[in-house]
């Protein structure tokens, strides 16, 4: 049976390659492509962004394969966007069926259902119900009883609300994901890949995702794969990709459980001894007790090669983020600590910086600059907060009146201030937004790698001259030009 996957891309590289690199693939749709493969589906990816000419695509796709399944994926904020996907579909052959999974169908099931194109969604993890849907669809059996998947009947809009299975204990049971698929929609499939290592956080920050997800079924949640098993994949991918000298380990933390970090470490300074050419890693941490003043932690990072550490700072006001995001409890002094420690072996850290967080105030974001200086990272992930929907700080923003309707536009979302906070108006939250690289960085970088940055913000910030910007760079002059300025201003 032919089924396409389908995933967009809001911030897209180029209309023909969306993602920039292998490290953009999302593991979700992935593993659903490969166990739907696995069976013995000839399985189809298709990624598309707001330039994309989506009704030639999918067209072109359905007169030429005749799929009986599309499965497709959204977040909240691109839910409005896969739905339109849905409607070309179904105006182009109303027998294809749809699923819905992801973020958005997992946390809001009862408004996912409601659109009229999808035929079912799917809460939770989708490895199990989507094999038993696919053979269902090819068998021409009547499409009920799978567990996670809610189902719609069209034909009376009654809704078969079914039971969720356990979380997948043993992720080494699944199927390695099949690159391959990927490979036409990425510019630069030399550039950095990443492997998933676990699932599930152990973290209940407000403004994330997880503190729902947890809960949405049985069994433990936050999960690893084992070492010799991603070694495995990991000797796959470099097989494939020889000049591949990168490897980011996709967890929500790698500081959770220092038994399996330092296992798993072990076996990445052990790989590449047979190497020649070392590959370096990079991770995610959150802070713990455990890794604070831990300096056998670090030094194993640094034996296995880890080139750089990303931590989730969010906010340097110790307020916000212990009270209002409820971020694991931690001083600033801590935080600084850690990424001293880890510069110190000589590995890079970048910080997750939130502005705009419901109850922050000026005073609290000028902290959260103070922070960023003296933790003096490689690189900043700076976001406005963008209040996401079944997240318990989305709840809080409600409660305060913040939700207003011009939010209806997610096209900007983390790059557009949208609330007015006491004390903090949605003016000057976007003015900080933009000019962080300065304060933050200023008589640290070079003069005209903060303009670049500034500049680079700004541009991100109005959607019009956003897709310009990415217009120009499609151009290979351009994209050569934009690596040369990068490379001189480090």
């Amino acid at each position: 049976m032919n089924i396409c996957c389908i995933y967009s891309q809001e911030a897209f590289a180029t209309v023909d390659k969306p993602l920039s690199s292998p490290a953009d693939i999302p593991f979700g749709i992935s593993y659903i492509a490969t166990v739907l493969k696995e069976r013995g589906h000839n399985v189809a990816f298709m990624v598309l962004t707001p330039d994309s000419n989506i009704d030639k695509m999918i067209r072109n796709y359905i007169n030429d394969k005749r799929p009986s399944l599309f499965c497709l994926s959204a977040v909240s904020s691109q839910f409005p966007f896969i739905c339109s996907v849905a409607k070309v579909i179904k105006l182009i052959d109303p027998s294809i069926y749809i699923v819905l999974g992801g973020h958005h169908a997992t946390l809001n099931p009862d408004d996912a259902i409601r659109s009229q194109y999808i035929d079912c969604v799917c809460v939770g993890e989708g490895e199990l119900p989507i094999i038993k849907l696919a053979s269902k669809i090819k068998n021409r059996e009547r499409i009920r009883e799978i567990n996670n998947l809610w189902i719609k009947d069209n034909s009376t809009n009654e809704i078969e609300k079914n039971m969720t299975n356990a979380f997948i204990e043993d992720l080494d049971s699944l199927q390695m994901i099949d690159r391959n698929m990927w490979k036409p929609w990425i510019e630069n499939n030399n550039r950095m890949h990443s492997i998933l290592v676990g699932r599930g956080c152990p973290n209940r920050c407000t403004f994330c995702s997880n503190h729902i997800l947890s809960k949405i079924s049985t069994g433990k949640y936050v999960r690893f794969r084992s070492p010799e098993n991603i070694i495995l994949e990991i000797e796959s991918i470099i097989y494939s990709n020889p000049k591949l000298n990168c490897i980011f380990l996709e967890a929500e933390t790698l500081s959770v459980d220092l038994k399996y970090a330092y296992h798993l470490l072990s076996k990445l300074e052990d790989y590449n001894k047979g190497r020649t050419k070392k590959i370096s890693f990079g991770a995610n941490i959150s802070l713990s007790r455990g890794i604070i003043g831990n300096e056998e932690y670090f030094m194993t990072l640094k034996k296995a090669n880890f080139s750089f550490i990303n931590i989730g700072l969010e906010s340097g006001s110790e307020k916000v983020r212990n009270e209002i995001l409820q971020r694991p409890k931690h001083s600033n002094e801590d935080i600084i600590k850690v990424c001293r420690s880890l510069k110190k072996w000589g590995i890079e850290v970048n910080l997750s910086v939130l502005v705009g967080i419901p109850g922050e105030t000026l005073s609290d974001f000028e902290k959260t600059i103070q922070c960023v200086r003296k933790c003096s990272p490689t690189y900043v992930y700076l976001s406005i907060f963008y209040p996401y929907p079944g997240t318990k700080l989305y709840h809080v923003a409600k409660e305060m009146n913040l939700i207003q309707s011009s939010m209806a536009d997610v096209r900007l979302e983390r790059r557009k201030a949208t609330m007015d906070l006491p004390g903090f108006s949605r003016r000057r939250i976007q003015l900080e937004y933009v000019l962080f690289y300065y304060y933050a960085f200023k008589r640290v970088w070079p003069l005209g790698k903060i303009i670049v940055h500034v500049i680079r913000t700004l541009i991100s910030t109005n959607y019009t001259t956003e897709r310009l910007y990415r217009k120009i760079l499609s151009l290979g002059q351009m994209r050569t030009l934009q690596h040369k300025m990068s490379a001189s201003s480090r």
